[in-house]
């Protein structure tokens, strides 16, 4: 009776102990099937909204592009009227650029290839002044910059500066352009902080959904 008792304990302890092995790795590739899902699921989510954000930082950097194309565009038929030291036909152009808003308060700047400020409707008092040595608050000469920017056909910029209502600096992009014939570059820049906040949330829902 004792032998036929241990027999059977013995056949369950084998029986356990063969269940334990299969089992045991289906457990362990299920877990990392899960875990890899998760990962790849948060990795995933991840380069979404890395490229959700790309794409909307494109959009308003081509937005701000096409707020200064349209500004050269509208004091064209004064440009291409006028000579080179047309004084009143500068003067009539800058007029123009510096009643032009867009986004609120965002504005249209000029610069002369020297550094001199044309127009600069957040900081009137400094127009007429060389801001050749502005700089931003990484150290960057960026009126310098900008002339350089233009001089060379014409494109983007992003740089540091002061947000407005705060004492942080936050990335600006602005887009430059040039009149040639007068020696001006101008341009318009915009933060991208609301894509910021935008993308802040939906990384914060995304986190949510991927613990749940």
């Amino acid at each position: 009776m004792a032998t036929s008792e241990k027999r059977s304990r013995w056949a369950l302890g084998l029986q356990t102990k063969v269940l334990m092995l299969v089992l045991l790795p289906l457990l362990l590739v299920t877990v990392v099937l899960v875990c890899f899902e998760a990962y790849s699921n948060a990795k995933d989510t991840r380069e979404a909204l890395a490229e959700q954000r790309e794409l909307l930082i494109e959009g308003r950097r081509a937005a701000v592009r096409d707020i200064v194309q349209m500004a050269t565009t509208a004091i064209a038929p004064i440009y291409e009227n006028a000579g080179a030291n047309d004084r009143e036909a500068k003067e009539r152009a800058a007029e123009m650029l510096r009643s032009m808003r867009f986004e609120g308060e965002n504005y249209i700047f000029v610069y002369e290839y020297d550094g001199t400020n044309i127009v600069l409707p957040h900081s009137p008092e400094r127009e007429g002044q060389n801001l050749r040595d502005l700089q931003a608050p990484d150290g960057t000469y960026i009126v310098r910059d900008f002339i350089r920017v233009g001089q060379d056909g014409g494109g983007f910029y992003e740089y540091p500066w002061e947000y407005p209502g705060t004492n942080e600096s936050k990335p600006k992009h602005s887009y430059i352009d040039r009149l040639e014939k007068w020696g001006w570059i101008v341009g318009a820049g915009v933060y991208v902080t609301d894509v910021d906040e935008a993308m802040a949330e939906l990384e914060a829902a995304a986190a949510a959904d991927l613990r749940n």
